[in-house]
């Protein structure tokens, strides 16, 4: 499972995480895939990570959650289909989607949206283009 975590410190205990994060034994399957700092000076976390087992993700929301305030998310990791708009390539997008195993009905709904929104002349015909289309059935 991946997971996206929003971690905001208690300023009145300084090292206490990191102290309590070093104490004991890591489960084996969590995996950290991003640590990120937010702000100047560190005001907030962003944590990208994976387990396998819920008990994993409470081992670390319970090692964390003493020393602040925890917010964590399932997280589905789309970076292709957001590259694939970037470079307004169909295809990489198509092909995107069916690795995901949507069926190719679904695709070509959402290649029409963004078909519709590429052909817009305008960011506010392309949403009203995208109303149009969800209305459709999206």
């Amino acid at each position: 499972m991946l997971l996206t975590s929003l971690y905001t410190p208690h300023p009145d205990q300084p090292g206490a995480l990191v102290a309590s994060l070093w104490q004991g034994t890591t489960p084996p399957d969590l995996r950290i895939q991003r640590w990120l700092y937010l702000g100047e000076p560190r005001e907030k976390m962003l944590l990208v990570w994976e387990v396998d087992h819920d008990s994993t993700r409470a081992w670390l929301e319970a090692r964390m959650a003493p020393y602040g305030e925890l917010v964590t998310w399932v997280t589905s990791d789309s970076t292709e289909g957001m590259v694939a708009a970037m470079e307004r390539d169909y295809d990489r997008f198509g092909a995107f989607l069916r690795a995901r195993g949507s069926s190719e009905e679904r695709i070509e709904r959402e290649l029409d949206v963004r078909r519709r929104g590429a052909a817009a002349p305008s960011v506010e015909a392309a949403a009203s283009a995208a109303a149009a289309w969800a209305a459709e059935g999206g």
